[in-house]
């Protein structure tokens, strides 16, 4: 089995990471079994829909610089 993570260790993990609990469930169910592939599977998924919220975030954030941007230098006109 996994001796250096216990399952609370992981069920956590999967938590923090934004696992539902019916996701985290099956999980710890593919870890009970030894079936890392499936593990690694779903945790690459959530990578990638964290990183796909990461970049939408970012272009809210350039959206508004660029507001702020727009209103000064509009501002220094009058």
């Amino acid at each position: 089995m996994h001796d250096d993570l216990s399952r609370e260790v992981i069920e956590r993990n999967l938590i923090d990471i934004g696992f539902h609990h019916q996701q985290v469930d099956c999980l710890l169910e593919y870890y009970d079994d030894g079936d890392n592939n499936n593990i690694y599977q779903h945790l690459r998924k959530q990578r990638s829909q964290l990183l796909e919220d990461v970049h939408k975030e970012q272009r809210k954030i350039d959206y508004l610089d660029y507001l702020v941007y727009a209103l000064k230098k509009a501002e220094k006109k009058f």
